[in-house]
């Protein structure tokens, strides 16, 4: 049977955490389908992310240190509707 084709994606993990951008990084890059994983820890660099690369899918924690995720979805639904994002997180707080 013929493989199929899939267009690999481009995936931005955006966490103030090095160690969960280590384990997201690890899963994602065993399932095959990932052409290239961009990484970002505070809004800057995921702004900068964004206006340099096509980003497919954001993994992004909804608690950040200088912008929320809220904030931050705001931007991007403005400016790059094409990317889908996911938020994550493992604050108890309501955004």
């Amino acid at each position: 049977m013929p493989e199929l084709l899939i267009k690999k994606k481009i995936i931005l993990i955006v966490d103030h955490s090095f160690f969960i951008i280590e384990r997201i990084t690890g899963i994602l890059n065993e399932a095959e389908v990932v052409e290239r994983i961009l990484t970002a820890t505070d809004f800057e660099d995921e702004v900068k992310n964004l206006q340099e690369n096509e980003i497919d899918i954001i993994l992004m924690d909804i608690g950040l240190t200088n912008k929320t995720g809220i904030a931050l979805l705001k931007i991007i639904a403005g400016h790059y509707p094409e990317s889908k994002i996911v938020f994550l997180s493992n604050q108890v707080s309501e955004y």
